[in-house]
């Protein structure tokens, strides 16, 4: 099957969410910066979506899946909605009660785009690059957990409260995993995922640390590389430049963690 690979950056206010202005300004600047495609260049033309997800991203060169029935999703594709190319503000308020999962697909990378990591394209041809840029944007935590990512010793809150819960049970998904109530159901208490640590392994020395708030949190950007990943046994990051722009345009730190699996 081929190990998969994902990279997580994250705000260290693990509950922070953008308003809705602050998304599309960022959506504008990542495309004035050339990571993600603009559909209005003329190297828009040599991009490719081929794939049943990716058509939808022909248009605009991204799309949004939402919350939706994993049947329905399988048997027709539902669930996918092309990113409008304009008015994102008002498309950002208009959802800012959905589970979002916003995705740039590049399935030949050439020449057209920067990477987003630290290092090279990981294939001799770059036109045989492929990845996604993502914007993950919960309503609850996302609560990600893998052989690298511990779980939190205690998912309760303080009054009691089960605060993890699992919305793939009913059949409906979105990011595949578990996730967390930001308000506590029981109490109404604001749950802050920061004031919890777990275990984080290193992807390529799995040497342990202890990180706050571990990979739980309710806005991120996310490059999934698939399979095809950088082959770097001193390990690699996020691009400095694409870490700058987001820290300097949400005016917070960010942090990362590798997720292979």
């Amino acid at each position: 099957m081929g190990v998969e690979f994902q990279m997580f950056l994250i705000p260290r206010e693990n509950a922070f969410r953008p308003d809705a202005r602050a998304l599309a300004t960022f959506v504008e600047a990542l495309r004035a910066e050339n990571w993600i495609c603009d559909p209005r260049s003329p190297s828009f033309a040599e991009m490719s979506f081929r794939s049943r997800r990716d058509v939808h991203a022909a248009k605009t060169g991204a799309f949004v899946a939402k919350l939706a029935d994993l049947v329905q999703r399988l048997r027709t594709g539902d669930g996918f909605t092309p990113l409008p190319l304009v008015d994102l503000a008002t498309f950002f308020t208009e959802q800012r009660e959905n589970d979002l999962e916003i995705v740039w697909p590049v399935t030949n990378f050439g020449e057209r785009l920067r990477y987003p990591l630290d290092t090279d394209s990981p294939a001799d041809d770059p036109e045989e690059t492929y990845y996604d840029l993502q914007l993950w944007l919960p309503r609850d935590y996302v609560y990600k957990t893998s052989e690298q990512i511990a779980p939190f010793a205690d998912t309760r809150c303080a009054c009691g409260a089960e605060l993890q819960y699992d919305p793939e049970v009913e059949g409906r998904v979105l990011f595949h995993t578990s996730r967390m109530h930001a308000v506590c159901t029981q109490c109404g208490k604001p749950f802050d995922a920061a004031t919890r640590a777990t275990t984080v392994r290193n992807a390529w020395t799995n040497e342990p640390s202890s990180v706050p708030g571990g990979a739980t949190f309710r806005f991120a950007l996310v490059i999934d590389c698939g399979k095809c990943w950088p082959d770097d046994a001193g390990g690699f990051h996020v691009h400095p430049e694409l870490r700058r722009l987001c820290e300097a345009h949400f005016g917070r730190a960010f942090y990362e963690i590798a997720n292979a699996h």
